[in-house]
């Protein structure tokens, strides 16, 4: 049996100390735009008010957003929404991000960040 170092030194090595996620960029039309599922990190240039749909993920997935570029503000619309009083996360400016991971039928919210401006998320 292998001691508790051992396994580490095992997930070490196969992960090199760290965790890359993988990363889109998206770029908002002020249109409806369906984020992917086959990445863990979408980062946003918004070009208005752009609207992000989330299709329901698998058991566990975890989604980062981050509002990277700022050119108005970014609704995240998620199938299901279970982590808030209604069905979607506003982010305002540049610097916002949010967390979420699938469970069961629907996304939860894990986290949020005002940006570094202060200026708070709208969770409606």
């Amino acid at each position: 049996m292998r001691s508790r170092q051992e396994d580490m030194d095992v997930l070490n090595a196969f992960l090199g100390g760290r965790i890359k996620l993988s990363e889109e960029q998206v770029t908002g039309a002020a249109a409806v735009v369906v984020v992917s599922l086959e990445v863990t990190v979408s980062r946003i240039t918004s070009t208005g008010a752009d609207v992000l749909t989330l299709a329901d993920g698998s058991q566990g997935q975890i989604k980062i957003f981050i509002h990277d570029v700022d050119g108005g503000s970014v609704i995240i619309t998620p199938t299901n929404f279970a982590g808030a009083s209604s069905a979607t996360v506003t982010m305002v400016t540049a610097g916002d991000c949010v967390g979420m991971i699938f469970l069961g039928t629907s996304w939860y919210l894990l986290w949020s960040t005002p940006n570094i401006e202060g200026t708070p998320l709208v969770i409606a």
